[in-house]
């Protein structure tokens, strides 16, 4: 594509803002009128105005080149180029993916081979990050039970509003040290979800183990925690804490 190799990563910068600003036009659509063609990659993107059965609301629906129909928008996956969303619609999309399984894992296994270093790096470096330790913590709670869930932002969430406090002794932890601590345990009876989940210190998760909130004698529990033990178990709550 470039005569000069060296001449292009001089001016590798310049050519990439160039792309993006391509790619942003290519997203900015203006609807000013009822149905609008847009043309990219070699594939015409229709659009419509559609009035919905159900609802009796006039909704911008694209036309699905592969199936011919008009869907809304929530009916495509997202992309990187164009107007945003795939060419193809979820369920021609679902259906292309199932009958060429073999070949796009084929695919797949190609690149991890050949890329097999870069990708080790950059998911060492993912798990580094606060995200991605949060997601680490969350999908090993997912696989010890199928009682419900929570994503790696809620689990942030939740740290963030005991303020970075352990939730059992009030110390103060980094993100890194904090561990899952379920409120009602999974032996229990408990669940995934976040409502049942909090972050707390590693001595503190280790001690209470099994044991139900109220009956685990906690140094010096915050104030959350207090509230929600006292929805549970108001008579005892002066006793136990």
């Amino acid at each position: 594509m470039f005569d000069n190799l060296q001449y292009y990563r001089d001016h590798k910068s310049d050519y990439v803002n160039r792309q993006k600003k391509r790619r942003h036009k290519l997203k900015i659509l203006k609807w000013s009128s009822s149905e609008t063609k847009y043309k990219g990659r070699g594939i015409k993107r229709e659009y419509r105005y559609i009035v919905n059965k159900e609802t009796g609301i006039e909704e911008l629906c694209r036309l699905c080149y592969k199936c011919n129909e008009w869907l809304v928008f929530s009916s495509f996956y997202a992309s990187n180029v164009g107007d945003g969303l795939q060419s193809k619609c979820k369920d021609c999309e679902k259906k292309y993916r199932i009958e060429n399984l073999e070949s796009r894992r084929a695919i797949s296994r190609n690149y991890n081979r050949r890329n097999k270093e870069r990708l080790v790096t950059c998911n060492r470096l993912y798990r580094q990050t606060i995200k991605g330790k949060a997601v680490l913590k969350a999908s090993s709670i997912k696989r010890r039970t199928s009682l419900g869930s929570f994503t790696a932002k809620e689990f942030i969430d939740r740290f963030n509003e005991q303020e970075g406090l352990c939730a059992w002794c009030s110390i103060s932890l980094e993100f890194a040290q904090a561990t899952v601590d379920h409120f009602i345990p999974i032996l229990k009876s408990g669940t995934n979800y976040i409502d049942n989940i909090f972050a707390c210190c590693k001595s503190c998760n280790s001690s209470k183990n099994s044991k139900m909130p109220w009956d685990f004698k906690a140094f010096k529990p915050i104030d959350l925690v207090i509230n929600k033990i006292k929805k549970f178990v108001p008579m005892v709550i002066d006793h136990v804490l």
